[in-house]
């Protein structure tokens, strides 16, 4: 037996076709992205007295949202204690340690 059922596929291709239709609403911008990093990625011979951590970034970003709780730094040992800048003129944070760093450690800013 073989059931037909022609309005059903007729609704469902009316259906279907109207879901991938025209907005008018524009898609979003694409998401800043970090556009450099100092020190570069895996850098050795970094001073451990005067390391500052930037990340710049492809716009604008809303200053009050770098904090220390959202630029960190961190390594085996734990998080580094220090501050956080942002500079509009050139959209760049930065990440300032409290204290020197140790020797011969590897560390991850996020």
């Amino acid at each position: 037996m073989q059931l037909r059922m022609p309005g059903v596929v007729a609704m469902a291709a009316v259906f279907l076709s109207g879901c991938g239709g025209s907005s008018s609403a524009p898609p979003p911008p694409p998401a800043p992205t970090v556009t450099a990093v100092t020190p570069a990625n895996n850098a050795t011979g970094v001073s451990i007295t005067a390391p500052d951590i930037t990340a710049t970034f492809s716009e604008a970003m809303t200053a009050s949202t770098f904090t220390a709780s959202t630029f960190t730094l961190t390594s085996s040992n734990g998080a580094v204690t220090g501050t956080v800048s942002y500079s509009s003129s050139n959209d760049q944070a930065t990440f300032t340690p409290s204290a020197a760093l140790a020797y011969n450690t590897s560390y991850t800013a996020t």
